[in-house]
């Protein structure tokens, strides 16, 4: 390699370097293309296993709420405070105290 001056011995290095430069650029980008690869397949595979798990916790939230929704409502009680009251009295004075008690004690609850 023959030099006149310093800029054709940079111009001459730089042609011979310049294949290795573009072969080791090529093995860099081709390795970087399969990394990426990598990580896009695991990312899909996340994001799949993520969608999967949130649409059975919808299906399950919606189950139990549409589940609450469906329960019978409690039924009104059959007797109001003033009937268990005359039931009480009758209950005592027919000398049954135990059902008058009983029936007091439902008034308590009710009020």
């Amino acid at each position: 390699m023959v030099c006149i001056s310093l800029a054709m011995c940079y111009a001459t290095f730089d042609e011979m370097c310049f294949p290795a430069f573009v072969r080791a650029s090529d093995i860099f980008l081709n390795n970087r293309y399969l990394v990426v690869q990598v990580i896009f397949s695991h990312l899909q595979t996340f994001l799949s296993e993520l969608y999967v798990y949130l649409i059975d916790q919808m299906h399950e939230s919606l189950s139990r709420t549409l589940a609450l929704e469906d329960q019978a409502p409690i039924p009104a009680p059959l007797t109001d405070s003033a009937q268990l009251k005359h039931f009480a009295r009758e209950a005592e004075v027919n000398g049954n105290i135990e059902l008058a008690t009983k029936y007091y004690q439902e008034v308590r609850v009710l009020i």
